[in-house]
């Protein structure tokens, strides 16, 4: 006999009394409730009265079927010989025999079962999330073409209205528990938040990219190899497209893999996600839609595609201005906008309306960051709130970066209440991975505030600070990190007014007139009061990610040629002793910069009045930590010292320096615009009418 350990709820017992009562059932059940527990009961049951001798459990996705395999182990007295598990990565030879085994329930995807049609000896179907089972899916291939099936049990969160018909044909009558209703009788069981996974497989011709990229990874070591597995994550993770922007902009990259596998990315289908995408918003019943993806250029693509739903493109701080961000959220509130494209940064701060589906294109760190605020973007609601992942599974050759993050995002959906049944091994796997792949996985694509890195994680502040320095100090350049600034300018703004406006009203009840005319005096107010550059204001991405920053935010960095000001370059070692020929043959990471192309290229002067000061930190002659301090010198100094810390490459070096020289420009611009508007203020004597605002 087999016998389930957990016992029925009285909803559940109601859906197993009905599915029990016909031949062909369908029990629409709000996903969190319970309805793999009604089809563990609903096979026992078949079992034990010698209604059906051997059972197929159909699950969408490679993840599910690997949950419902553990769930009926744990959750019931099967053993590992009553049941079996089939994936499509085994090849076919393999997987007959596993269809030829003793087992009395396998657990396959419809994908594998139609693929193998010829071997299937069952006479009872569990077709779970059966709302597939419409058109040309293989749920319903299979459903069509093989006759043996004498009971049929179909489970589904939700079965829109225009599937009905087809379903009861091809499944079976259909009874709701409507989610309302169950969370107004059963509140403490019932979620406000349900997970759902899209497995997007790739097609023959995407294994074979998967396969030419895999062959040129293991021809190199080191940073080589770390940029093709780079490579292999940004295509399962964003699509062909995304990948072949990356390529396109003569990057390391594009150098290491060549031009055949780039002609031959030129040649597949843009999205292989797409399909599963429309699927998601087809599927469910939804008011509003919120599909979120790190890549500009897919986020475009798919607001062009999905125009019969009006959506709404909204891009993150780096890619838009203030003006464009607030227009695209008030586009939002109208009630005919279905769907609301997003990239990750493109949710922080901003008050978006209510919505009931959300969807993760990217299993990387917008999964993360977007699972982790929906408590603030999602208001509560009458009805159930979905979120679903698409992702790429991998080969049997071959693992998917993007099928191991979707596991990240799931841990983070678990942490934040979101119910996936089976997450609890999921959570333990993650929180026994290294801090670093961690760290990885979430700056890898789009670079990250500390503050976002720190609210995505959920770590104590000193542990964060470690971590990411012990990342930003990894010889392994798969896991190192860098950083540069975003310069905080609405922020500094309103500081410098503050501190200039506290100083007018002292001086004005000393009855002493002092107008801030002279820049030097209003930089000497500021500096090293409240124009401090800290942790908070750094974006931090891996040292892969260098040259794809470059080319995406160009803002945050100074060309070379617009530099109006010798550089004057400090070179110290750890005892803050001047030590030239450190730059002179500097070794980092295998590659040596030359002292004169720096100087050169950033015309540094011993006369210059910008200062980079380099300090040594470990050693000369193998890779080693630098910090990179900046200032202006003389009396016109008006920025405080920041800096740079970490194992540089050449681009990273280059990068750090640009970035220093914009953040300067930033502050003389500032300082020279709030100069001009104070005095402007005073003179005209309008303080009553001064605001910080």
């Amino acid at each position: 006999m087999f016998q389930p350990k957990q016992k029925l709820r009285e909803y559940q017992k109601e859906a197993l009394d009905y599915a029990l009562s016909r031949e062909n059932a369908v029990c629409v059940l709000p996903t969190g409730t319970g309805k793999t527990l009604v089809e563990l009961n609903w096979c026992c049951s078949l079992l034990n009265n010698k209604r059906a001798k051997r059972i197929l459990v159909l699950e969408p996705t490679r993840f599910l079927v690997e949950q419902v395999y553990n769930y009926y182990l744990t959750k019931a007295n099967f053993t590992k010989e009553n049941l079996a598990k089939i994936y499509g990565i085994i090849d076919q030879k393999e997987r007959i025999k596993e269809w030829k085994k003793e087992s009395v329930i396998s657990i396959c995807t419809p994908q594998v079962a139609f693929n193998d049609l010829f071997y299937l000896y069952f006479d009872a179907v569990v077709i779970d999330e059966c709302h597939h089972t419409t058109g040309r899916h293989s749920f319903s291939e299979l459903m069509r073409k093989y006759p043996g099936f004498k009971y049929k049990l179909g489970l589904s969160a939700t079965v829109p209205k225009y599937k009905e018909r087809e379903i009861e044909q091809l499944v079976g009558k259909i009874k709701r528990w409507p989610w309302k209703e169950l969370k107004d009788r059963y509140p403490q069981f019932i979620p406000d938040w349900v997970g759902e996974i899209y497995d997007a497989e790739l097609e023959e011709k995407e294994i074979k990219l998967l396969e030419m990229l895999e062959d040129r990874r293991i021809l190199y070591q080191g940073l080589p190899s770390a940029l093709v597995s780079l490579a292999i994550r940004m295509f399962t993770r964003d699509g062909a497209l995304a990948l072949n922007e990356t390529l396109s902009k003569g990057t390391s990259m594009a150098k290491i893999i060549g031009d055949e596998i780039r002609s031959y990315v030129e040649t597949l289908e843009s999205l292989h996600k797409l399909k599963e995408a429309e699927a998601v918003l087809s599927d469910h019943d939804f008011e509003k839609a919120i599909l979120f993806v790190d890549r500009v250029c897919i986020a475009k693509k798919l607001f062009e595609f999905f125009k019969p739903y009006n959506p709404v493109l909204i891009l993150g701080r780096l890619r838009s201005s203030q003006e464009e961000q607030r227009k695209a959220v008030e586009a939002t509130r109208d009630p005919n906008v279905k769907l609301i494209i997003s990239t990750s940064a493109g949710e922080e701060g901003m008050d978006l309306p209510d919505a009931d589906l959300l969807i993760v294109w990217s299993n990387v760190a917008s999964c993360v960051r977007f699972i982790q605020r929906h408590g603030r973007i999602m208001r509560p609601s009458e009805k159930l709130k979905v979120s679903v992942f698409i992702a790429t599974p991998g080969t049997k050759k071959i693992n998917s970066p993007d099928y191991d993050s979707l596991y990240e995002g799931i841990a983070a959906a678990a942490e934040e209440g979101l119910d996936i049944e089976g997450v609890d091994e999921i959570v333990k796997q993650i929180k026994s991975k290294s801090y670093k792949e961690r760290v990885r996985n979430l700056v890898e694509n789009e670079p990250l505030k500390y503050t976002e890195i720190q609210a995505n994680l959920k770590q104590p502040e000193q542990k964060l600070k470690r971590w990411l320095s012990s990342c930003v100090n990894d010889k392994d350049g798969d896991y190192r990190l860098f950083y540069i600034y975003e310069f905080p300018e609405e922020k500094f703004k309103k500081e410098i007014l503050k501190v200039l406006k506290d100083r007018y009203e002292r001086r004005k009840e000393d009855k002493t007139i002092y107008y801030y005319r002279d820049m030097d005096k209003i930089s000497r107010s500021t500096s090293d009061e409240v124009c401090r550059l800290k942790v908070e204001d750094r974006l931090y991405i891996t040292a892969l990610s260098a040259e794809m920053i470059e080319k995406e935010f160009p803002q945050l960095f100074l060309n070379p040629a617009q530099i109006n000001t010798p550089l004057k370059l400090r070179i110290y070692n750890r005892e803050g002793r001047k030590n030239k020929k450190l730059l002179c043959m500097w070794i980092i990471s295998g590659h040596v910069t030359l002292w004169g192309g720096i100087r050169e290229k950033f015309n540094i002067d011993e006369s210059g009045s910008w200062i980079l000061r380099i300090w040594e930190i470990l050693g000369q002659y193998r890779a080693y930590p630098l910090d990179l301090k900046f200032s202006e010198r003389g009396k016109s100094r008006f920025i405080a010292p920041f800096d740079y810390y970490g194992i540089f490459t050449e681009k990273t070096f280059d990068l750090a320096i640009r970035n220093a020289l914009y953040i300067g420009q930033s502050f003389r611009k500032l300082v020279e615009f709030t100069d001009v508007e104070f005095s402007k203020i005073i003179n005209k004597n309008e303080k009553d009418s001064f605001s910080t605002d």
